[in-house]
């Protein structure tokens, strides 16, 4: 029920006496009821100063970096051709622009890709909007430049080769193995590159933001069956999941895991992590592939948390290949890993859907959400529920020193007794060798 009322000014006074007389109701309380605002002309429409702090990083650094970069070259350009960069960014600037990269550009100066010119547009509008010059300048000119350009080389003299690396299917891993030494820190991180990119179809980027926990190992029993199909038994294999933090196509970075039961991957893998322990880089947030020297040390983590770059694997993956004799795709690279499977699932007849979740017996291990819960699997990116339990470090142990001489001291128990037994295992550095002490889980460095 509403009352009417009369609100009377307050009392005159120094701080008051410009206050008005305003005629309104008295309402009283019903849920649901929004409150309105008096439109005096003053109210806003802009983003808050957090909110736009906020935004400033909203976007991937890759993303920022690339933009960036993109700019630097236009206002580079418009410098030496005498055009104002802006922002605000004149429209015929921008198409003069396109145009120099459609007819100049490229490595050979000879035309631009288009996807080079849609990265150029994309950059010179997103500098403008940062700017407060939201979808500007227009791209209807710069639009048909590059629709010029696509037809260009869709047909005619000036038709470019889809580029594309051969897949690097099993026999092609196998053969690159091959030639790659499995006893040092350099070649086992270079046989996990080759077995985890094929197994997670990883892009080089995915595999560069790898962590040491987006590895876990289980225990599983796998069901035998005869030619009949009928169950006869069970057999018990160790299977790696393989956890991906964040992918192109993943633009929620919701992640994605991977089991993993080929136990030339899984042996690579528990190897590799049992040499980085050693180290003392074995914690669960470190980068999972690591940059090492001729001498056998690990490179520092860069300032961004990596330890390989996508450049990086790729050229590894190179000079794999380059020292590999009679390899039928020299000119693969590292996106030929994510490939693999698709090839091999083809040559054994399976169709292409089949590569995502694929038939029993194929060998191939479908991929999971990493919201699926997984007994004794952690999801990408994350420490395991139970605490560390990686057989290669344990929650005790106190971090392994790092060894420049061959001066003799005990390292804990990085490696697993039962594995290596009376064998020497050889260490991260070319010139020192590990001697397991009895069965105490304490090894002496040579």
């Amino acid at each position: 029920m509403a009352t009417a009322v009369e609100v009377l000014p307050a009392r005159a006074t120094a701080d008051n006496d410009d206050l008005d007389v305003l005629d309104g109701e008295l309402l009283d309380a019903e849920p649901g009821r929004q409150l309105a605002l008096l439109d005096d002309g003053d109210l806003s429409e802009e983003l808050t100063e957090e909110a736009a702090a906020d935004l400033v990083d909203a976007r991937s650094e890759r993303t920022s970096k690339t933009y960036a970069e993109q700019w630097r070259y236009f206002v580079r350009w418009c410098a030496e051709t005498r055009h104002r960069p802006g922002p605000k960014t004149a429209e015929k600037v921008m198409a003069a622009y396109i145009s120099h990269l459609r007819l100049h550009g490229g490595r050979e100066n000879t035309g631009a890709a288009v996807s080079s010119l849609r990265l150029a547009m994309a950059a010179i509008r997103d500098a403008n909007a940062r700017a407060g010059h939201e979808n500007w300048p227009p791209k209807n000119a710069t639009s048909a430049l590059i629709r010029k350009q696509s037809r260009r080389f869709a047909a005619g003299p000036d038709r470019r080769p889809v580029k594309s690396s051969p897949p690097l299917d099993q026999a092609r891993i196998t053969h690159l193995g091959e030639h790659t030494p499995d006893d040092t820190l350099d070649g086992l991180r270079d046989h996990l590159i080759l077995r985890l990119g094929y197994w997670t179809r990883a892009r080089r980027s995915e595999q560069s933001n790898h962590r040491i926990d987006s590895l876990a190992f289980e225990w599983v029993d796998l069901e035998v069956k005869d030619e009949t199909g009928a169950v006869v038994g069970t057999r018990r294999v160790k299977q790696m999941i393989a956890g991906k933090r964040t992918s192109k196509n993943d633009k929620w970075s919701t992640g994605k895991e991977y089991t993993v039961r080929d136990p030339a991957a899984v042996d690579y893998a528990e190897r590799y992590l049992a040499m980085l322990a050693l180290f003392g880089q074995a914690e669960p947030e470190m980068p999972l592939l690591r940059g090492v020297t001729r001498a056998g040390a690990l490179t520092p983590v860069s300032e961004e948390g990596i330890g390989l770059t996508g450049h990086s694997i790729n050229r590894i993956l190179k000079r794999m290949i380059a020292r590999t004799p009679g390899f039928d795709a020299p000119d693969a690279t590292s996106h030929g890993l994510r490939a693999g499977v698709p090839a091999d699932l083809g040559a054994a007849g399976h169709s292409p859907l089949k590569s995502r979740s694929s038939p029993a017996g194929t060998g191939r291990q479908p991929a999971w959400s990493s919201s699926t819960p997984r007994p004794g699997c952690a999801g990408p990116g994350r420490v395991p529920r139970a605490g560390p339990s990686w057989p290669w470090t344990t929650s005790s142990s106190p971090a392994p020193k790092r060894c420049r001489s061959r001066r003799r001291f005990p390292v804990q128990a990085a490696v697993r007794t039962d594995r290596y037994g009376g064998t020497a295992l050889r260490s991260p550095t070319a010139s020192a060798r590990l001697r397991p002490d009895g069965g105490s889980g304490v090894y002496w460095l040579l």
